[in-house]
């Protein structure tokens, strides 16, 4: 490999150059320009992007016979952003077998002027819905707008927010969005209505339950939910009340089987009765029985 020549490397990277192309510049690999430029203690240069030029610039070029890559080395930019303005321009390619249609600036302005959007204008004249938005953009037009829409006064929303309608009723009456709708009625200051809860009749319940009908079928016929239904089962007596589980006491558990010594046949093998205050009573009658056949009482 060749040596580098070092004082060309600084010559190079004072004018700005990248790795890149001090490589190209001096015949050597990007890697080798790394290594000796971070030995000589010099910052990098990133390549500069988004940079910009005209579209006179890209004519001019354009005119001499260059490529897209060519025009892209002379601007100082990748040959992509100049293939996608040369194609919104309508500039053929250099050697291009089929050149580009043209767009016609008065058309554009006469069908822009009619209302017509750019996918109608693009359909109408037989070219890219994006290069007719760009020269629409270039000639200071704004885009047409999507279509009328739907306006609501305040008192309108307000009326509406009485009857006691939803955000969504309303934006279904009105033709706009819920989110629309919500937004401006908390600008308003109006609270958010709750949805409108359907009274159930007793009397139908108690025909469709005499139907078999299970709760979740009631309300789903009712527009209700199966716990209301349900409680109000249990308030008309169609429905047997919950009955709460009792509670188990720690003391339940059988207790021994008489004090050590106790002779007594009617105490042995005799089984403890559950529960805590039981239990206390069972063993103080043993208790007692064995302090009168010992003589204490």
């Amino acid at each position: 490999m060749p040596r580098i020549d070092r004082d060309r490397v600084r010559s190079l990277h004072a004018q700005g150059m990248t790795d890149p192309q001090i490589a190209a510049a001096l015949g050597c690999s990007k890697s080798a320009v790394f290594k000796l430029r971070g030995h000589l203690k010099l910052a990098g240069h990133r390549a500069s992007r988004g940079r910009r030029f005209s579209d006179d610039d890209l004519r001019a070029l354009h005119a001499q016979g260059l490529s897209d890559v060519a025009a892209a080395a002379r601007l100082g930019v990748c040959h992509s952003a100049v293939h996608q303005r040369r194609w919104m321009l309508g500039l053929p390619s250099n050697g291009a077998s089929r050149p580009e249609p043209k767009i016609d600036e008065a058309a554009l302005r006469e069908h822009h002027a009619a209302g017509m959007s750019d996918a109608e204008i693009a359909a109408l004249m037989g070219i890219a819905r994006r290069r007719i938005a760009y020269r629409r953009r270039r000639l200071g037009l704004r885009a047409p707008s999507r279509g009328p829409r739907s306006a609501m006064s305040e008192k309108d929303l307000r009326k509406l927010h009485a009857e006691g309608l939803t955000d969504r009723e309303i934006a279904q009456r009105v033709g706009l969005a819920t989110i629309t709708v919500s937004d401006r009625r908390r600008r308003l200051g109006l609270l958010a209505p709750r949805g409108r809860q359907v009274k159930i009749d007793p009397e139908r319940v108690t025909q469709l339950r005499g139907q078999g009908l299970s709760y979740t079928e009631i309300g789903q016929r009712l527009g209700r939910d199966r716990k209301t239904i349900r409680r109000l089962c249990v308030r008309l007596g169609l429905a047997p009340r919950p009955v709460s589980k009792p509670r188990t006491s720690r003391d339940s558990a059988p207790a021994k089987a008489g004090v050590k010594g106790d002779a007594d046949p009617a105490c042995d093998g005799a089984v403890a009765p559950t529960g805590g205050l039981q239990a206390m009573m069972e063993m103080a009658r043993r208790e007692s029985a064995a302090m009168k056949r010992a003589g204490r009482i």
